[in-house]
């Protein structure tokens, strides 16, 4: 289960456009995000609740001429009354009821260059069955004692992320996750016991089953070219 809280703060008119809707992508399937809170406090100190209309979700697709058939979907949230002093509240949880990989763990968390950030903390309370790893670049922390509260076996871990001065996006930059701010959190000892669980994942679905082999044929019957074959499977996978 993962607990999000966030104050943004609106300095600049175009901040008051681009921020005013906030957006979560997840996947139906493994995860559930409920919106806990949200809402505008305006720079008169009003407070304006972010109505239930204003929260709804929809299927992520690359663009209108590709649509992918997954189960990602995005959560929009749209702040009223948005102007420059304002300060956007907005508080989620995110339970994965079923895991990537069974039995393993893994988040990151990025601050966009772009974003000028003042006060980032990630804290992880977790069974200690499950070892975790930490690393990132520009956190400070460790793990620290427990707090009331939490459950006598578990583990405490606080960090603090640390951010500089916004900087303008650039033409043609590198992704900003190889170079943001960021704490990796995991239980897979390296990144060839990644790649072991998504073999062992990915064998089963990739397997072609005689029903799929049949269909092929069929799709294919006919054509004479390996590229005429392709052509053929790639248009049915493409509508269907």
């Amino acid at each position: 289960m993962q607990d999000w809280e966030q104050v943004i703060r609106i300095d600049t008119p175009q901040g008051a456009v681009s921020e005013a809707q906030q957006v979560i992508s997840f996947v139906s399937s493994l995860e559930k995000v409920t919106v806990l809170d949200a809402y505008t406090q305006r720079p008169d100190g009003t407070r304006v609740p972010v109505p239930k209309g204003n929260v709804r979700v929809q299927d992520e697709a690359v663009d209108d001429d590709a649509p992918i058939f997954s189960d990602s979907k995005l959560l929009y949230i749209v702040f009223a009354q948005v102007s420059v002093g304002s300060t956007l509240h907005l508080k989620t949880r995110t339970v994965q009821h079923t895991p990537y990989f069974k039995g393993q763990f893994f988040n990151s968390h990025f601050l966009r260059p772009d974003v000028a950030h003042q006060d980032v903390q990630v804290h992880v309370l977790h069974d200690p069955a499950i070892p975790l790893q930490m690393a990132g670049r520009g956190i400070t922390g460790g793990q620290v004692p427990r707090k009331p509260g939490d459950r006598a076996t578990y583990l405490r871990h606080s960090y603090k992320l640390a951010s500089g001065p916004a900087v303008p996006p650039e033409h043609a930059q590198v992704n900003t996750t190889d170079v943001a701010t960021a704490l990796h959190i995991t239980s897979f000892a390296d990144q060839a016991a990644l790649g072991r669980a998504y073999l062992q994942g990915a064998r089963v679905a990739a397997r072609v089953t005689p029903a799929v082999q049949r269909h092929a044929r069929q799709l294919t019957a006919g054509l004479d070219t390996d590229a005429a074959k392709v052509r053929a499977l790639y248009n049915w996978v493409s509508h269907n």
